[in-house]
Formats: structure tokens, sequence, C-alpha cells
């Protein structure tokens, strides 16, 4: 194994992240961590790494929208990538696009850490390309977390029905960080779903634009509820009439929404 070879684990819990990142520095690789789907994509785009570890539930962006993404960009396409999940086989057969090199299961971590292992030893002794089958490591007598394949199943669903509107919807984050763009919304643009996603709002925006966003975002972060909870936005290709409104879960701002709808803030449901 070559010194230094740098492997991108994605998982939002801690215990599972530090116990693999720990491992694995033992053995000398560098780990780059990240903790949601779309620090995963920055720290992909900003440190050059030799495989990547993702979790297929993670928040923002999910595992299977991640590798899609990282393998539409040039470096990615060829990139070991292993799928670390909890969902059962018959759930991960039903995401079209996740093209994962390996998949390993979720479990105890006595359990899990060798199958890593032996999936990092066997991505990384073949090159990617020679139409090898997927690997797959710790599935025998595997029992799927039900809550887990079903709250992913409703995310799959809600992005199907978000995609399929006829106007524009952007999800962002709570940073104005673009999530997801539908459809609608990337045609209308004229650009890719990997040249979106990511890239602040604000990047899109004119110069005078932008200010006025900026003022806006700057408000609410002192008052999430104030009384302007939402502010005009113009896209370059799209003549519709955008608003973004904040998505308020428990007084503080957990998203965006950039839509044609009316002008009221989106209250998450405790």
């Amino acid at each position: 194994m070559p010194v230094g070879q740098r492997i991108l684990i994605a998982d939002n819990d801690l215990v599972i992240m530090e116990a693999i990142s720990d491992t694995l520095s033992a053995k000398d690789y560098q780990i780059i961590q990240a903790r949601d789907g779309l620090e995963a994509l920055e720290q992909f785009r900003d440190n050059p790494c030799d495989l990547a570890i993702l979790d297929i539930v993670l928040p923002k962006i999910d595992g299977h929208d991640l590798c899609r993404l990282i393998r539409q960009e040039e470096r990615g396409r060829l990139l070991p990538i292993i799928a670390f999940t909890a969902l059962g086989p018959q759930d991960v057969a039903k995401l079209p696009g996740l093209s994962a090199d390996a998949y390993v299961a979720k479990g105890p971590l006595s359990v899990v850490i060798p199958n890593i292992l032996e999936a990092i030893k066997s991505l990384l002794t073949t090159r990617r390309g020679r139409q090898e089958p997927q690997r797959i490591f710790g599935y025998e007598g595997f029992r799927p977390r039900q809550i887990v394949s079903e709250l992913f199943a409703s995310k799959q669903y809600y992005q199907r029905l978000v995609h399929a509107v006829a106007d524009v919807v952007i999800h962002l984050d709570a940073h104005a960080k673009i999530l997801s763009a539908n459809v609608t919304a990337l045609r209308l643009l004229g650009q890719s779903e990997a040249e979106v996603t990511g890239r602040p709002l604000a990047d899109l925006l004119t110069e005078r634009d932008r200010s006025v966003f900026e003022s806006f975002l700057a408000q609410l972060s002192q008052d999430p509820l104030g009384t302007k909870a939402a502010s005009e936005v113009k896209l370059p290709g799209i003549q519709q009439r955008l608003r973004c409104r904040p998505v308020i879960d428990n007084g503080k701002i957990a998203a965006f929404l950039v839509t044609a709808d009316s002008d009221s803030p989106v209250q998450k449901k405790k």
C-alpha cells in the first residue's frame, strides 16, 4: 500500500466516523472527513482523494445523489467508491445511477471495520473500469433497519415529486448553498446538476441583486421570523418571478426554498 493514500469518509454518525478514521489512520491512510453530503462534495472538489466511503443516508445531499455528482466530475469517474449503508440490498437496488464499486453493510464495529479494510484493499489493488463485478461485504445474515429504509424511501419520493413540478424549485441549505434544483430550474438556467450543486445562490446573481440578497440573509440571521421573510431573486435565463423563503425549524433557519409560490415563510412541522 502506498503510504499516505487519501480516503474521504462521509458519515453523520460520529462514533462510526471516528472508529473507522482511527483504524485507517493507524494504517497510514490520510483521512478526509465529512458529516453531510454537501460537505463531502466540497471536500472531494477541494482535496484529491484515492477512495471514498459514502454513507447512503446523509443530511443535505444523500449518498446516492453524492455518488452521482462525483461521477459527473472528471476526477470522480474512476474514483473507487464504497457505499456504506444500513439499507438492505433490495433498497439499494432501487437507486438508479448508484455506481459504487463495493457495498459494505453497517453493523457492529467489530464486523464493520474488517469488512471496510477488506473492501479498501480490494478496490485499491484493482483499476476501476475493468468490468469487475460490484463487491459486497457483510450482508451475510444482514437485517436492514426498517426505519432507515422507510425514511430513505420517503425522501426519495419527495425528490421525485419536486423534479416533476413544472415550476422552478431550488433547495438551499441554511447558508444559502444549492443542495438541489429540479429539472425545470436546470433547463432554464442552462446548467447541469453538477455545475449548480454546492454553489452559493448569490454566485448566480448580478452584483446588485447579490447585494440585496445578502442583506436579506443578514436580516434573517438576526430575526428568522421577521416581517420580511422572503426575498425576490432574479436568476439568469429564468423570466419567472421567484422568491426565496426560509424553512424555519424550532425558531432557526434550517434551509431555504426558491419557488414561484406565495409570500409566506415555510414552517416545518415539529
